[in-house]
């Protein structure tokens, strides 16, 4: 390893915080990342890259509404799925 990469290692948090969070992260990705495509999309872009949902609406051809009640369905198959890693 370089002289950078050991001083990375050496001031990461490796608290038991922080790699609970680290694992969150990562379920939330992977939970994300099984959602069908347009779900998909949709909380990518509203939750990673904060765009209105009118402004996605334009982009996806769908109404607001649409949008709304989608992202309803995609939060409850992201908290079906997580449920499942915490037991």
């Amino acid at each position: 390893l370089g002289e950078d990469a050991l001083s990375r290692l050496a001031s990461a948090d490796d608290s038991p915080a922080a790699l609970l969070r680290a694992e969150e992260h990562a379920a939330v990705r992977e939970a994300v990342d099984k959602l069908p495509d347009l779900y998909r999309a949709l909380v990518l872009q509203y939750y990673w890259l904060e765009r209105p949902l009118e402004e996605i609406s334009a982009t996806l051809g769908v109404p607001a509404g649409t949008l709304k009640s989608y992202l309803a369905r995609a939060r409850e198959q992201i908290r079906r799925r997580l449920s499942w890693t915490r037991t």
